[in-house]
């Protein structure tokens, strides 16, 4: 009996050793598990971490591109706007140039008119000094001729003046002569009669 206990508490022993064991045995797997799930974790965090570390670089990186991408923007849209203004500076700078030849050439226009006009005027003024003149020579010429007209007829006044007085005279001597030489008759006459007395 004392053997057949003594084996089953062998056995027993045996038993807890083996049960001690396996639960040492489990307990170092269970230890091994989770060390391994906490491995596991630990890297699925290390790796969540890493995809949020990537997703934030990522979304840094876009944002800096997109930011870049604006600055682009902004200082195209100012070249193009200084492009603009400047074709605008020079568009505007052409139009007063043309302006300014247009002036110009309307002044130029102007003087020649101006001078046109003076030349013109100088013409009709020398023209109506002429015409003055010619107007004052003819008067001065009908003024001669009038001189001359009158210069004549008083002279012709004088002469038949003269000639008046001429057969005046003539006719006065006539009348002596006939006065005379009736005297004379008369004085012969009386000496005849005298004679034939």
């Amino acid at each position: 009996v004392s053997w057949a206990r003594r084996c089953v508490k062998e056995t027993e022993k045996k038993q807890e050793a083996e049960n001690k064991k396996k639960e040492v045995e489990k307990k170092k797997q269970d230890e091994q598990k989770k060390k391994q799930e906490t491995g596991k974790k630990k890297k699925e965090s290390e790796k969540k971490k890493q995809e949020e570390q990537k997703k934030k670089k990522d979304e840094e990186k876009k944002k800096k591109d997109e930011e870049k991408k604006k600055k682009d923007e902004e200082k195209k849209k100012q070249e193009a706007e200084k492009k603009k203004k400047g074709t605008e500076k020079k568009k505007q700078e052409e139009q007063k140039k043309k302006q300014e030849a247009e002036n110009k050439k309307k002044e130029v226009e102007k003087k020649k008119q101006d001078e046109q006009k003076k030349k013109q005027e100088t013409g009709k003024k020398k023209k109506e000094s002429e015409k003055k003149k010619q107007e004052e020579q003819k008067k001065k010429q009908e003024d001669e001729k009038k001189k001359k007209e009158t210069e004549k007829k008083k002279q012709d006044d004088q002469k038949k003046k003269q000639e008046a007085e001429k057969k005046k005279k003539e006719g006065e001597k006539k009348k002596q002569d006939d006065q005379k030489k009736k005297q004379e008759a008369e004085k012969k006459k009386k000496e005849g009669e005298k004679k034939k007395q």
